[in-house]
């Protein structure tokens, strides 16, 4: 539940063009002290996201963006144990 600090985030979308191949956009960033970070001037549509953190499990989601300024939360696990 505690806010992660310098977790690294991959956001990937893909833009439609009209005359040409689509082209696909990959945005890297990392978390600030809140756990927090804002991507800015992301088009609607499919995103995927991938969350990399110390000590916790990578995460990886699509997500559909449908309103500007989408809030989209990530809880992270731990790792699993060593058998």
């Amino acid at each position: 539940g505690d806010p992660i600090f310098q977790a690294h985030l991959t956001l990937q979308f893909t833009v439609s063009r009209k005359f040409r191949r689509d082209k696909t956009y990959s945005l890297s960033a990392k978390t600030d002290m809140k756990g927090l970070y804002r991507f800015r001037d992301i088009p609607k549509g499919k995103i995927r996201l991938l969350v990399i953190a110390d000590k916790h499990q990578t995460f990886g989601q699509e997500y559909e963006i449908t309103e500007d300024d989408q809030l989209v939360h990530v809880k992270m696990k731990k790792p699993q144990p060593q058998i």
